[in-house]
């Protein structure tokens, strides 16, 4: 076995086969926690959420390849501070679609308005975090702890087998 192994998924097929299941699993149970706690939005993070396994030098990397915002949707945002940028929460608007409702007076704001609104909103309460892709990892790796381990042991002892018949 040469020094690049690890950057030769072939030399690995066991470990390659589990971690592909491993990442469709946590994929599918970050899904799960997504369409659980509502957060489906539009639909755009859920349905665009990929995954794939990079193999390197020195490390193997199983990556969630998820729209730009999840980040706030697992860890939320703080009270105060600036506005998010209205052109996001206009673009949220129009994509949910959120229907404005009419004030006392019974006028409809406008989708500037309403924009500004939310902006304000969130600016002043903050967005909670949800840690849907924690819990979906934590979930999922105890799991797969053993079934990896086993992939890795398979691999090696499938190699340690053809070298001795050499």
């Amino acid at each position: 076995m040469g020094a690049d192994t690890l950057t030769n998924i072939e030399g690995f097929p066991n470990l390659s086969a589990v971690l592909d299941q491993y990442a469709a699993e946590v994929l599918n149970a970050y899904q799960d926690e997504l369409i659980r706690h509502n957060k489906i939005a539009t639909g755009e993070l859920l349905n665009s959420a990929t995954y794939r396994i990079q193999w390197g030098e020195a490390a193997i990397e199983v990556q969630l390849l998820l729209a730009p915002w999840w980040k706030w949707v697992e860890h939320g945002r703080k009270p105060g501070g600036k506005f998010p940028p209205r052109s996001a929460i206009l673009k949220w608007i129009k994509d949910k679609p959120i229907l404005p409702k009419p004030d006392a007076l019974g006028k409809l704001p406008t989708p500037q308005s309403l924009a500004f609104l939310i902006g304000r909103k969130i600016a002043i309460e903050g967005i909670p975090a949800g840690r849907y892709l924690s819990a979906a990892v934590r979930g999922q790796t105890d799991k797969w702890r053993t079934r990896i381990g086993e992939a890795i042991a398979a691999d090696i002892t499938r190699d340690m087998v053809i070298l001795e018949t050499l």
